[in-house]
């Protein structure tokens, strides 16, 4: 990556490599991490394109007076020591929504023997990802609390809820959730914003509908400090949705957490 001008941050972990370059430290800095330390590297390693390099040591927790090392090398010469440190401890807000794409999209099962096989499946992760965050944004303009969610969240909760979709030849003419479940109530209150003309919402089993001109009372009890916890457990699916069951324990912790006092009807 490095040869082919791609701008690059990581770090060598290769004990007996690492102890070579730390090796002729003397002087050490402290990092904006209470008792790690950064220096630079005398003798850098020979890379593909000349980069920043900087050995970084942290008190070990098994041995007294020991550290883990570890040398950081980056492209970004411009960039001052403690930033590099800090650019590249940055890195864990990028690694947790790789960590989301890979449980929440599944990509860890998706492998596939072709190299033009796997870069599509990669490409397909990543439109998936820009299109349920965008979707949080437009849900979230009903339901504020669904904007806090994550990409695992979303699936496993938001577009979980099942339900029947009614169609006119390719319009969408009217939407039925299944009201025990425990985010049916955020999905109902954030979909009106998306609707258009003529296209109506509700619950199964239920006579109250939402068109697009207003919203309904909900057909449950939700007076304040009622959650979506007094909800039925459980509830046989309607044909071809196999079983709802909401007693998984993601879901009671947050329906005990999220009240609907404020909902606004």
């Amino acid at each position: 990556m490095l040869a082919r001008g791609y701008q690059v941050t990581g770090k060598f972990k290769s004990t007996s490599r690492v102890r070579k370059l730390v090796a002729p430290i003397s002087t050490w800095e402290p990092t904006a991490s209470p008792g790690r330390e950064v220096a630079p590297v005398p003798v850098p390693v020979e890379l593909a394109r000349p980069c920043a390099q900087y050995a970084v040591r942290t008190p070990s927790k098994d041995k007294p007076g020991g550290y883990y090392q570890a040398v950081l090398f980056s492209s970004r010469t411009d960039l001052a020591m403690q930033v590099v440190v800090d650019h590249y401890d940055g890195r864990a807000g990028r690694e947790a929504d790789l960590k989301g794409d890979k449980r929440g999209l599944g990509l860890g099962v998706l492998r596939k023997h072709k190299l033009a096989a796997q870069q599509m499946v990669v490409l397909l992760g990543q439109w998936a990802h820009n299109v349920l965050l965008w979707a949080r944004g437009w849900l979230a303009q009903g339901a504020p609390r669904l904007g806090r969610f994550g990409i695992v969240r979303l699936m496993q909760e938001v577009w979980a809820v099942p339900g029947r979709v009614k169609l006119r030849g390719a319009e969408i003419t009217r939407v039925r959730l299944r009201p025990e479940h425990p985010r049916a109530w955020d999905v109902y209150r954030a979909l009106p914003p998306l609707l258009a003309s003529g296209q109506t919402l509700g619950f199964l089993g239920k006579p109250w509908q939402l068109g697009a001109g207003g919203i309904i009372q909900p057909p449950w009890d939700v007076g304040r400090g009622h959650t979506v916890d007094h909800l039925p457990r459980e509830q046989p699916a309607p044909p071809g949705l196999g079983t709802l069951s909401t007693g998984h324990a993601q879901g009671r912790r947050d329906a005990r957490r999220d009240t609907l006092r404020d909902a606004s009807y």
